[in-house]
């Protein structure tokens, strides 16, 4: 075997040993990132049949009458020739800690015509923050006619994940026409609030590694530097007599 090739597997058989303890140290010292998923749903999704309602079902509004669900939900607001939809409600859940990774709204809305010509959602804030163009979007990408019973779910952009944090999260929804009805067209958009389901998911990491490894982490520890010990003894050059 030449010096030069003696010196780059001399130099490799290093970089190795390096390599797989730098991996075993990092897997036993980084701190672990803990996740939690935070649900808060306020009303509950109607029933038809006995099974909860689906997307693009249609039904007649008798189906909410006897629900115990507080105001707004579940009872019609506005009138579809005299007055447009419009209602608030708060989830709270308790300040969050850690960081939001990812955030989401559905709500379930009888009704909401969004068949009819333009935009059917006038608002939609979290805390002020608007949020009408995500909904939007969801709506008008199905063109439901009166009576049908729409579930909408948007992820919520990151400009609001400190808003979510704080455990209390108000929206404000309201719809615009025009709208539909039995008889056509109409000028003002009527609805019912079904329920509103608001999912966060939070991610903390903590503030450093323990110096004192668990078991586990020492086990972790060891087969790494059996592997890099291993990985040295395959790089050695033989040597021969002549």
């Amino acid at each position: 075997m030449s010096k030069v090739t003696n010196n780059i597997m001399k130099w490799a058989g290093a970089r190795t040993v390096r390599t797989i303890a730098a991996m075993a140290a990092a897997a036993v010292l980084a701190p672990a990132v803990s996740a939690a998923t935070t649900i808060d749903q306020r009303g509950t999704q109607v029933q038809v049949d006995g099974v909860a309602a689906a997307d693009g079902q249609q039904f007649g509004s008798l189906r909410f009458s006897g629900s115990a669900d507080p105001t707004p939900f579940d009872v019609l607001l506005g009138i579809d020739s005299q007055q447009n939809f419009s209602a608030s409600w708060t989830h709270s859940y308790g300040a969050l800690s850690g960081t939001v990774s990812s955030a989401f709204l559905q709500i379930g809305i009888w009704d909401i015509d969004s068949e009819a010509a333009g935009s059917q959602v006038g608002l939609l804030t979290l805390n002020g923050l608007s949020l009408k163009a995500l909904l939007d979007r969801e709506v008008e990408s199905r063109p439901y006619g009166t009576g049908i019973y729409g579930l909408y779910t948007i992820e919520l952009p990151e400009l609001v994940y400190a808003q979510l944090l704080s455990g209390t999260s108000t929206f404000v929804l309201n719809l615009q026409g025009p709208g539909i009805n039995v008889l056509g067209g109409t000028n003002f958009n009527a609805a019912i609030l079904d329920f509103a389901k608001l999912t966060i998911n939070t991610a903390t990491t903590p503030p450093g590694p323990d110096p004192i490894p668990e078991p586990a982490s020492w086990a972790m520890m060891i087969a790494g530097f059996g592997l890099a010990g291993t990985a040295l003894r395959r790089r050695r050059p033989v040597l021969r007599t002549a």
